[in-house]
């Protein structure tokens, strides 16, 4: 891990406000990631950049609470001409939406209609338009997506996923490659708690 990234996702900044939102004492790193969206120009394919609408949770639930949240920090000014991210307001009241491990799935039009039958009358897309260093938070069952990035240059951000101190394994449930760091069989009710891959976050 990049050491300033590793600062950041570990700091007091994200993590209070990640404690704080999840009601909890303690929080622990799910995972992070440094995304690069490139732009569209230049002969790319103009959906290329998509991401498409899908909850966090449908690839986490191998963890027993669906109490963790992202934080989204935009590297430079981020809007709807670059990419940026845009989220389904209160779809998180939905529950986990069966199939919505969607994040691959570049026809958002395509999407919205498979999931408008859960989210129907709520289905208000807002856009998440940050200023360069602004952060965003979002429930795991938050649908969330982003289109292309019709501006010149790459769209950069950085993403930590954090869970409570305390979350453990549930058993039967999707594959995750977190589950790996449990040992070559993890148990039921087994927490994610190995201070190397999981490390706790100061609050």
């Amino acid at each position: 891990m990049n050491d300033e990234v590793r600062a950041l996702v570990l700091g007091r900044e994200l993590g209070g406000v990640a404690a704080a939102l999840m009601q909890v004492d303690a929080v622990r790193l799910w995972h992070d990631q440094v995304i690069w969206k490139p732009p569209a120009a230049g002969g790319h394919d103009p959906n290329a950049g998509n991401v498409g609408w899908h909850q966090d949770y449908a690839y986490w639930d191998c963890t027993d609470t669906t109490n963790m949240l992202t934080a989204w920090l935009a590297l430079q000014d981020t809007d709807l001409d670059n990419g940026g991210m845009r989220t389904l307001v209160s779809s998180h009241r939905c529950g986990l939406v069966e199939d919505a491990d969607t994040f691959y799935d570049q026809d958002l039009d395509a999407l919205a209609m498979r999931f408008s039958d859960h989210i129907g009358a709520r289905w208000v897309d807002e856009p998440c338009i940050l200023k360069a260093g602004q952060v965003s938070f979002h429930h795991p069952l938050c649908f969330h997506g982003s289109g292309p990035n019709a501006s010149d240059h790459a769209r950069l951000s950085i993403i930590a996923h954090y869970m409570p101190d305390g979350c453990a394994y549930k058993a039967g449930r999707r594959y995750h490659r977190n589950m790996r760091f449990l040992g070559p069989r993890p148990r039921d009710r087994q927490p994610f708690d190995d201070e190397t891959y999981f490390p706790r976050v100061a609050t």
